[in-house]
């Protein structure tokens, strides 16, 4: 079985590794320079008493990273980084860019493991002074 995770943040290292566990062969992607996703991002550079101040999550972060690092070694968990992802079909067909290349690969299944972003979005409701959601008059 091949399957692709869409996502290096901790769901995507975490689905990823609970996979390669029971013999799945994984792909992940993530369009980030390096996995770790929104809270562990650069946690690779962090010694680990600056990264125990931040809290006992970021250190949790480390081993998770470290596991990776390890299935990546063992299993050859390939870890597609700066991948934009920009097409997942109903068929299970992922397409993705690099460096300006575009490629494309059918998986038994797909996790998207997407995270989140900080980022405002207007919806019905929306009260910041100035934006409007889209349609509104």
């Amino acid at each position: 079985m091949r399957v692709a995770v869409i996502g290096a943040g901790p769901a995507g290292i975490s689905a990823s590794l609970a996979l390669i566990a029971r013999n799945v062969h994984v792909t992940m992607l993530d369009e980030q320079p390096s996995a770790g996703g929104q809270i562990y991002r650069n946690l690779g550079n962090v010694s680990r008493k600056n990264a125990r101040s931040i809290g006992s999550d970021y250190v949790k972060g480390q081993s998770l990273l470290k596991q990776l690092e390890q299935a990546n070694d063992k299993f050859f968990l390939p870890l597609l980084l700066r991948a934009s992802v920009w097409s997942v079909t109903e068929e299970k067909e992922v397409s993705w860019s690099i460096d300006n290349k575009s490629y494309c690969q059918k998986f038994d299944a797909v996790i998207l493991a997407t995270g989140s972003l900080e980022r405002s979005m207007p919806l019905d409701g929306w009260t910041n002074p100035g934006v409007m959601t889209v349609g509104a008059a």
